[in-house]
């Protein structure tokens, strides 16, 4: 049975378009990289007797997309590929189809994720095609060497493979399990600040090698291995899976390997008909317990479709819409990602730093103002998509299709919900900003540049957010959608 659930989700991994769209970005992404590295393009890079097709150089380029704001596209495609592989069936309704048939539950669970982790593998070959001919072009050009295949093969089996399929299960595992796709949204943040903070730890040289074992991408522990090598090792040795790189790589193993053993232990064919809560929820009194409300006449109501019931009804839906955002877990789990960042760099920043700083006005601003915004962004990028396709994937839309609300109305209300929890997000941040001051000895606060601060900020959210909400609106798939808002990211400041 294995063996059908594996070729059936292949087969339709590959009629998705989506899956040549992602293969197609990362293949002309990486294509620049590689011509622009190889020197065939007028563009100045760095001074380095590293030839850019050895193999600490191909691992260097396709690890750059973990640690930074791409691991979040890294995830995206995940998501996408991997994680809702069981998830899916459930949204379309065909979990019943399935699960009445004479299917195994190895062969099912096993199944799908072997297939959703082919398909992921084929869109991150992208990558390493795209590099491999922008280097071949430049051959000839000092800083391209000779082709040696296990150059480029290495460090897309070391890396690439093994991070995709380490990831791809701990996105499986958490939306098989979660039945949610919002848990692997939240893990993918928990992973880019724990890059944020093994980089930062990194730094001081008594907590390298611990970074480097804790990396769950293997970027540090690929850094902590070759630190001193020579130019001419770099350009002729393999990479060596050994030492600290062989411990990195098997400590995450294993944890990819607990967590999908776990899901696949609580994982049943049953499970989509009980619902998951983390806490134990008010129980709701049944209807059919109480008689019926009596009315001695049914009241007169009078229709008003005017612009004042259309403003009523925009204020309602934007109030229900922000408590709705503000009170999801979701955004609960970024604020205080947020906080805790904030508190981090304020107490631990000159523990790894070599010379403490003063904390003056301007640059607890920039800190905390950046902190939230970037973590606010991409709240935003996830909630756009969930405010669009929410009615959709719980089957509310045609209901809400025949209430008489405009799509104005639809519209402007997640617009201005979001606006506000962003402006929410914003003045934590102030006052985070304020009180670490106070807590670090300066007196001096120039409350003023907290406030134009968020003022900036607050327009530059604005933006990102009828650009995410409009990008949600046309494309044909959530995840698409994702991948396209990620642009105005990449050149936010």
């Amino acid at each position: 049975m294995f063996k059908e659930i594996f070729s059936f989700e292949v087969r339709s991994g590959f009629k998705r378009p989506a899956t040549y769209i992602y293969f197609a970005i990362l293949f002309l992404f990486f294509l620049l990289i590689g011509i622009a590295m190889a020197g065939v393009l007028p563009t100045s890079r760095a001074d380095s007797n590293t030839l850019v097709n050895s193999a600490v150089a191909v691992a260097n380029v396709l690890n750059s997309m973990g640690g930074n704001i791409f691991s979040i596209l890294v995830s995206v495609i995940l998501i996408a590929s991997v994680g809702v592989a069981i998830q899916k069936d459930y949204q379309y309704n065909s979990h019943a189809l399935f699960f009445t048939k004479p299917i195994s539950k190895p062969g099912y669970f096993f199944g799908r994720l072997a297939g959703g982790l082919t398909i992921a593998l084929f869109i991150f070959s992208g990558s390493l095609l795209g590099y491999l001919s922008g280097t071949l072009s430049g051959i000839g050009n000092a800083p391209v060497g000779a082709f040696t295949f296990l150059n480029f093969a290495q460090p897309f089996l070391f890396f690439t493979v093994i991070n995709t399929i380490l990831l791809g299960v701990v996105f499986f595992s958490l939306i098989t399990f979660t039945r949610s796709t919002m848990a692997a949204y939240v893990f993918a943040v928990v992973l880019m600040v724990l890059q944020i903070v093994i980089v930062v730890m990194g730094n001081n040289d008594d907590y390298k090698k611990v970074a480097a074992i804790l990396d769950p991408l293997g970027i540090n522990a690929l850094g902590y291995i070759t630190r001193y090598w020579t130019p001419q090792e770099k350009n002729t040795q393999l990479l060596p899976l050994t030492g600290v790189l062989l411990y990195n790589r098997l400590l995450w193993a294993a944890v990819a390997t607990i967590v999908g053993a776990v899901s696949y232990w609580r994982f049943s064919f049953s499970q989509f008909l009980k619902p998951f809560t983390l806490f134990n929820r008010k129980q709701v009194d049944d209807v059919f317990d109480k008689p019926e409300k009596q009315y001695d006449a049914i009241p007169v109501v009078a229709q008003q479709f005017g612009g004042r019931s259309q403003r009523s009804q925009l204020l309602y839906l934007a109030k229900f819409e922000f408590y709705k955002a503000v009170k999801h877990p979701f955004y609960i789990i970024i604020a205080l990602l947020c906080l805790g960042i904030i508190i981090i760099s304020l107490v631990l920043e000159d523990k790894f730093s070599p010379s403490p700083t003063y904390k003056v006005t301007y640059k607890m601003v920039s800190s905390v103002m950046g902190i939230c915004s970037s973590f606010g962004v991409i709240y935003l990028i996830f909630s756009s998509g969930t405010h669009i396709w929410r009615n959709k994937e719980t089957k509310m839309d045609e209901l809400v299709g025949t209430t008489p609300v405009s799509n104005t109305s639809l519209f402007l209300s997640s617009f201005i919900a979001l606006s506000g929890a962003m402006l929410l997000l914003l003045l934590m941040a102030f006052i985070s900003g304020v009180l670490g001051q106070l807590y670090s000895g300066v007196y001096h606060i120039d409350i003023w540049q907290y406030i134009v601060s968020v003022a900036i900020h607050f327009f530059e959210v604005i933006i990102v957010i009828g650009f995410c909400l409009a990008v949600q609106c046309y494309v044909p798939n959530k995840y698409l959608g994702f991948l396209f808002s990620l642009v105005p990211l990449l050149f936010y400041p």
